[in-house]
């Protein structure tokens, strides 16, 4: 049985459960729905169901828009984008998001992350600069956990190691250091964000770079 937020929150999009959504949707007050449709977005894009949750988030663009949801929307769908191998489109919604932010700093999503794994994992040389720039520019907002200092460092160390710049080998060390932590650095949540695992090719990169 549906739970009372959870109709909102679908990992498959089955005919009932997109028509149970439908129901209780439309019995949402107006200044919520941009929220319930990027919410319900999100999960489906978890579940695989990319055009599923563009269709959603396009629909919250066209219908219900607001501006706390931009940025967020813009993210996923460039990660639906990027699921679809639509590469373009997906660069395109990155920069509308992180610009979103730079707009509007009281939004955060963790764009700069996404956008520079996308880069770094796609090799798309041209947007090599771009992503560090971002990288840099937003780690001076917000408070970072390990498993964000871990993606930072890991992912800075990649890019400026496809430079050829300096610093990819100490960044590297620094993700390592941020994936052995045990501790979240706030006493309320101290296993809150901690990095379970490090991702296979991510790992095997970052020995790669401080072996030398």
């Amino acid at each position: 049985m549906t739970g009372r937020h959870d109709w909102y929150r679908n990992t498959s999009w089955t005919e009932s459960e997109r028509e149970d959504f439908e129901t209780r949707f439309a019995r949402t007050r107006k200044a919520s729905r941009s929220q319930y449709l990027t919410i319900q977005a999100g999960y489906l894009f978890e579940g695989g169901y990319f055009r599923e949750s563009l269709s959603l988030i396009d629909r919250m663009f066209a219908d219900y828009p607001e501006r706390f949801n931009f940025s967020m929307g813009f993210l996923l769908r460039a990660k639906c984008h990027a699921a679809l191998g639509d590469v373009s489109r997906a660069i395109e919604s990155f920069r509308m998001s992180i610009q979103t932010e730079r707009d509007y700093p009281n939004v955060r999503t963790n764009v700069p992350l996404d956008f520079a794994q996308f880069v770094v994992q796609n090799e798309i040389n041209e947007l090599f600069h771009e992503a560090l720039s971002v990288l840099d520019e937003t780690r001076r907002v917000g408070t970072q956990f390990p498993a964000h200092d871990y993606l930072y460092y890991s992912l800075k160390s990649c890019l400026l190691d496809s430079l050829g710049m300096d610093g990819a080998k100490s960044n590297a060390e620094l993700a390592k250091t941020a994936a052995a932590k045990t501790h979240s650095g706030f006493w309320k949540h101290p296993t809150l964000c901690l990095v379970d695992e490090e991702p296979n090719w991510l790992r095997e990169r970052l020995d790669r770079i401080i072996v030398g």
